[in-house]
């Protein structure tokens, strides 16, 4: 049991110094804006900034809120990340 609690108090230290200097690393991001190709995938998306609860669109579209059977569609069909990006639009 000594031994447990001088090794698990080592981990916790070891594990409380990694999240602090990952949340200090990360900080400076927070304020940063949409880059490349954010704009168009996430905030002109239609299926990530409609209002209705209706998910069907995602299923539908791909990536860039295209329908996937149309010629303008590149096929990059990415449903969990759109609606990811939709959660935390509502959010």
């Amino acid at each position: 049991v000594e031994v447990w609690l001088a090794t698990s108090t080592g981990w916790l230290t070891a594990m409380v110094a990694l999240a602090g200097l990952s949340v200090q690393l990360y900080m400076p991001s927070l304020d940063g804006g949409f880059v490349y190709d954010d704009s168009p995938a996430v905030h002109e998306n239609p299926d990530v900034i409609q209002d209705s609860l209706d998910l069907s669109s995602i299923w539908h579209h791909d990536f860039w809120g295209n329908p996937v059977n149309s010629t303008g569609s590149n096929k990059s069909w990415r449903p969990i990340s759109t609606f990811m990006f939709r959660y935390n639009y509502w959010a």
